[in-house]
């Protein structure tokens, strides 16, 4: 009994054991949130759209699973591999469902998969920068040890000179030591000047190569950089284009099968059907007035033949149209010969024997058209056949430039990362050559003469010719891409050919006026469709060379920097930059601004709501602008700026219009011309800082009046950090946004080209 009530246990103790134990299973575990016990107030498992699931896990698939069509099979399967309960996940139509505890397992995994490989990338980059340490440790202690050695060498040839000579003065006489002590001297001095002019020209040769390479390598990654940009270009033009002569291609070939399966079809293609068709009917109009002269003539045998007649005439009618008349022929022939014998008359035989001579060459022309008609069906097959292999030969360069264009992705990706790589290292490069040219200024005052003109020589052998595209001008760029003019509509039929005097005639000759009104519509239907199509033709071939002119244009000018003279440079740029803020500039100021090429800009803080960088700004809405016309006006704030000598105020206008420019950025991320204008913008900015900045490597191509309006006091290398950096990111959201303006269009003629 006392150990049975010690064993029993209280309600609350129970309680209180349960919610410990909860607590320690929540301590050891961890959670990502907690909010309650229970999963949730419905409760209801938790669920994951198939999108949303293959974006969040997609570092826990395999490749076969990443590369895979179908998101929900890719689930499936990895669901299957991470999961082993298949009773905790259930696969929906268009969701996934899990349990309670299932999410917080996939993102244990998910977190240790991504931390695996920060493992890894840490491990590889630690090495990496060991590495190149050692390398600088070692070549350092090399060029120490090469350095030492020399000395020690030095001197202990000096030593030994010293000795000898003391050797030689204590053999010869004190009369020739005077002599030798100077010509000992005189030789000391010349051995250093040879050292030293030999060491400067090695450095100066180093700082010579070392320009020179970088100058080549940034001419071969711009040059292959802008080729690449306009093949991409012209491969995507070239694949839309394909895209929409499939769909008119496929289009064509539904309405020639329909028109092939058409008697109409037939009779058009007939180039001389009209012309027999009119012998016909003339034909028609003499029988039919001999008929009715022999009417006239044999009055006494209308009543019992007329509707023998009508009944041949209705058979003549339909002799036309069916393929087999020759039972038809022999039916009239026989009525024909009881006509004979029933008449009594010379002259009615002598008719009959015409109609029987006139139904033979009705005959005859029957099986004329009948053969053309076989010549005409084969063509159309032919036809046929040749289109559909011309659509098969078009899928497949669609789906080979798909491919290319996949690639060619990928390989820019790679290129963009290797560019990064080159201009760290050409900004490594330059600190070397600033540090062994800060080096090379502290020389002796005895070489000064011969490293001045050294540097003179130099100088004016690095000289760069001007800009090859300096003729070019402004007016070129400012040069819109006008849409293509409409192809005309062609003119509407006139209306019926059927002529007014029919109506007057017999149901014979109507029928052949009737034939004859609808071949001369399909004719006229063929002829409009032809020049449609050679319209067309015509028209897409100008929209092809307007878009690649356009670009090679656009390619050109920006391969050319500013693209402009140096007077339209100092001149016309800064004169609508003046008239787009409406800043009124005296006489006077004029004159004192000339040299330096600043405008009168009030002192104080510049808003920057104020400058072209306002959100609202379009150039569409200012026929008369500029594009850039925003770059032109921030450099020309920061050429005031610099000659006001305030620093301060110039990095804060920078910094002001990058913040701009992305808030701008992230307000209409989705819209291309918005993108593109500022992308234009930061690019222009960023040249005018580098072609008139402080940076030597940037004024190779200046000409002298260029190199007159450089800035002098200020140092931009940083804002020229920032500016590119947001230009590659402009770049890149344009990319994304062609992207998803494409997709659409690729969609529908996807869609148009699977619809019968």
């Amino acid at each position: 009994m006392p150990g049975t009530q010690k064993s029993k246990k209280s309600i609350s103790s129970q309680f209180k054991s349960s919610l410990q134990r909860l607590m320690e299973t929540l301590g050891s575990t961890t959670p990502h949130y907690v909010r309650c016990i229970k999963p949730n107030d419905s409760k209801l498992p938790f669920v994951w759209t198939y999108q949303e699931f293959f974006e969040r896990y997609r570092a826990l698939l395999s490749r076969e699973e990443l590369l895979g069509d179908d998101a929900k099979q890719s689930c499936s399967l990895a669901l299957e591999r991470l999961l082993q309960d298949p009773n905790m996940y259930r696969c929906g139509k268009s969701k996934v469902f899990f349990r309670a505890g299932q999410v917080a397992f996939l993102e244990e995994l998910r977190c240790s998969r991504l931390r695996a490989a920060c493992t890894l990338l840490q491990r590889h980059l630690r090495g990496w920068l060991a590495r190149r340490r050692f390398g600088r440790i070692r070549a350092a202690a090399l060029c120490l040890q090469r350095h030492m050695r020399g000395m020690l060498a030095r001197r202990l040839t000096t030593e030994l000179r010293r000795s000898r000579a003391a050797v030689v003065l204590q053999k010869n006489v004190r009369t020739a030591l005077a002599r030798r002590s100077y010509l000992r001297v005189r030789r000391a001095a010349l051995t250093i000047q040879a050292f030293s002019r030999g060491m400067f020209a090695r450095r100066l040769y180093q700082q010579m190569v070392q320009h020179q390479k970088a100058v080549v390598l940034q001419a071969a990654v711009r040059g292959w950089l802008v080729r690449q940009r306009y093949n991409r270009l012209r491969r995507a033009v070239l694949y839309l284009q394909c895209c929409y002569r499939r769909v008119r291609a496929r289009r064509e070939l539904q309405r020639l099968r329909a028109e092939a399966r058409s008697v109409e079809h037939y009779k058009q293609l007939h180039k001389g059907m009209e012309i027999k068709v009119m012998q016909l009917q003339r034909r028609l109009d003499e029988q039919a007035q001999e008929k009715q002269r022999l009417a006239e003539q044999l009055s006494e045998l209308n009543a019992a033949h007329a509707a023998e007649v009508q009944r041949l005439r209705e058979e003549m009618r339909w002799l036309r149209e069916d393929a087999a008349h020759d039972a038809q022929v022999r039916r009239l022939q026989e009525r024909l010969a009881e006509l004979e014998r029933h008449s009594a008359e010379s002259r009615l035989a002598q008719e009959v024997e015409e109609l029987r001579q006139r139904l033979a060459e009705v005959e005859a022309v029957k099986l004329h058209l009948g053969e053309e008609r076989d010549a005409l069906i084969q063509r159309t097959l032919e036809q046929s056949q040749d289109l559909e292999e011309q659509h098969q030969r078009a899928a497949r360069e669609s789906r080979g430039l798909q491919q290319e264009l996949e690639e060619e992705r990928a390989r820019y990706q790679s290129l963009v990362q290797e560019y990064a790589r080159l201009e760290q290292g050409y900004e490594n490069l330059r600190d070397e050559v600033a540090f062994h040219r800060q080096s090379t200024l502290r020389r002796s005052p005895s070489s000064e003469s011969f490293l001045g003109s050294e540097s003179s020589y130099v100088s004016s052998m690095s000289t760069a010719p001007s800009r090859d595209g300096s003729d070019l001008q402004a007016e070129g760029l400012e040069e819109r891409w006008q849409p293509p003019p409409e192809v005309p509509q062609p003119p509407h039929p006139t209306g019926d050919p059927t002529p007014g005097s029919a109506v007057g005639q017999d149901p014979f000759e109507k029928a052949y006026l009737l034939l004859l009104g609808q071949l001369n519509a399909v004719t006229e239907e063929l002829a409009r469709t032809r020049e449609e199509l050679r319209r067309s033709k015509a028209s897409a071939e100008h929209e092809e060379r307007k878009p690649l002119d356009f670009l090679k244009r656009r390619n050109i000018a920006e391969m050319l920097g500013l693209g402009r003279s140096p007077e339209k440079a100092a001149g016309d740029d800064l004169k609508h930059a003046y008239d787009a803020v409406q800043v009124a500039n005296n006489n006077e100021e004029r004159g004192c601004h000339a040299g330096t090429g600043a405008s009168s800009i009030p002192h104080g803080p510049i808003p920057i709501g104020a400058t072209p960088g306002h959100a609202d700004y379009r150039p569409q809405g200012s026929p008369g602008a500029m594009p850039d016309l925003p770059a032109y006006v921030l450099f020309l704030c920061i050429r005031h700026a610099d000659h006001c000598h305030d620093e301060p105020r110039c990095h804060s206008l920078l910094d002001a219009a990058i913040n701009a420019i992305k808030r701008v950025m992230k307000k209409h991320s989705d819209d291309f011309d918005m993108v593109a204008l500022w992308l234009a913008n930061a690019c222009r900015l960023l040249n005018c800082l580098r072609q008139y900045g402080r940076d030597e490597s940037c004024h190779q191509g200046n000409t002298e009046q260029q190199n007159e309006h450089r800035l002098q006091n200020l140092d931009l290398q940083g804002p020229c950090h920032s500016l590119g950096a947001l230009a590659v990111q402009l770049y890149q959201q344009l990319v994304r946004t062609a992207e998803k303006r494409l997709k659409p269009m690729i969609g529908e003629l996807g869609v148009g080209l699977d619809s019968p």
